[in-house]
């Protein structure tokens, strides 16, 4: 129940890698 090399591609992007701060919403960049 971690990192699966059978994960989907959907679970990539919504898994935020180690040392990397959460991508901002493009919403609040206005």
């Amino acid at each position: 129940m971690s990192k699966q090399p059978t994960s989907p591609p959907d679970d990539l992007p919504t898994r935020i890698p180690p040392g990397k701060p959460p991508q901002p919403e493009p919403r609040l960049n206005g």
